[in-house]
């Protein structure tokens, strides 16, 4: 059928997933119980495919609002008898992306050690690396503890997570610290942008930290800060990104990081008022990978290729072949209901000779359900 037709098919099974997201996003201890109401009056747990999607979107507010991660992890753990009823350990990491939450989850006792372990050792280097350093650590509790804490614990850097400016100046000024100087990656920190290692100035922007990123605007060469338009989208902290479009050019990286974020309204404002050439398969394939349903519904109807290749990072790529890749099954199961679409065209790596077919790279991830799917459209072809 036609994107337009397949859209009404599934609108309503889309749009459940697009309110609970929305609903995650703005939740917080102010507001959890109402809001824990509101979500166990939504038909999330009647089966199997939409418990799965539920908890995606935990996965998905995890990374993009990251200083929230404990409230998604009191979510995860309040449903902890319901997820081992449904999910093996094996599909529940699958789903779950977070390095710190799993560990959490591990320490909850959702992972035995030995099933922990074979995930580190097969299938997670992120944890492989905590575990290592856990077991090298000199104080193996203390180093557990900071973990579980899913931040840098840099005395400087917490200032800047607490946006406090003073103790940050004092901290400077006491060490004789280079503002200019970038921060290296540890573990401790949850959020894998950070793999990017900020500076200060740029870490104050992911954190939102207003007081903490004025002053270090003062006091830093931005020529040292080629990532802080991305930094300060990701943060999602309006007051900062206004400040940062007088010295930064926003571009279609730019936009497509509002999305990974789920900043809905940041990703109008940049389409509304930047020039900026946007890719709408490269953009819908961002939506995809990281769960955004809300920019998916509303642009995919716009797309008129949706085989089109997309090359990112020199990786050939395209929707069905991100949405499987990602273990999307909602969105596997739409994009094999639309006329024309191929379901043999190869999707990763770099080179044409080694990549993977859609059915190569489910049954690789051991998406059983996506391959049931995936293997239905291939007969029905045949």
């Amino acid at each position: 059928m036609e994107i337009t037709d397949a859209l009404k098919m599934y609108l309503s099974r889309f749009q459940l997933i697009i309110d609970l997201q929305k609903n995650l996003l703005d939740l917080d201890e102010d507001n959890y119980d109402e809001m824990i109401t509101i979500i166990e009056k939504m038909p999330l747990f009647d089966d199997y495919h939409t418990f799965c999607h539920f908890l995606e979107s935990i996965d998905s507010a995890i990374y993009a609002r990251p200083k929230k991660f404990k409230i998604y992890l009191k979510l995860i753990i309040r449903y902890e008898q319901k997820i081992k009823k449904e999910f093996d350990p094996f599909a529940l990491h699958r789903i779950i992306g977070s390095h710190i939450v799993n560990y959490h989850l591990y320490k909850h006792g959702f992972y035995t050690d030995e099933i922990f372990r074979e995930i580190s050792q097969k299938h997670d280097s992120e944890i492989q690396i905590l575990l290592e350093m856990i077991e090298s650590s000199s104080d193996p509790e203390k180093t557990s503890k900071l973990l579980l804490e899913g931040r840098n614990p840099e005395d400087y850097l917490v200032a800047i997570q607490n946006d406090d400016v003073d103790s940050l100046i004092s901290i400077i000024s006491q060490r004789n610290l280079n503002v200019n100087d970038t921060i290296e990656y540890f573990e401790y920190e949850i959020s894998y942008f950070f793999k990017k290692q900020a500076t200060l100035i740029e870490y104050s922007a992911f954190y939102g930290s207003v007081n903490c990123f004025k002053y270090l605007l003062n006091q830093c060469d931005l020529n040292y800060s080629p990532l802080l338009a991305e930094f300060a989208i990701a943060g999602g902290n309006h007051e900062i990104i206004h400040l940062v479009e007088n010295h930064s050019k926003f571009n279609t990286n730019i936009l497509e990081i509002s999305i990974q974020f789920h900043h809905y309204l940041i990703t109008d404002y940049l389409l509304n008022t930047h020039n900026i050439n946007n890719d709408l398969i490269s953009s819908l394939a961002v939506s995809i990978r990281f769960y955004n349903l809300d920019y998916f519904v509303h642009n995919i109807t716009k797309a008129t290729d949706i085989n089109k290749q997309i090359i990112r990072f020199w990786q050939h790529e395209n929707l069905l072949s991100v949405a499987v890749d990602s273990g999307q099954l909602d969105i596997v199961e739409f994009l094999l209901s639309i006329k024309n679409i191929d379901v043999f065209q190869p999707g990763f790596p770099v080179f044409f000779s080694f990549q993977k077919t859609p059915l190569e790279i489910a049954k690789e991830a051991n998406e059983n359900e996506i391959v049931k799917l995936l293997e239905e459209k291939i007969r029905s072809q045949e």
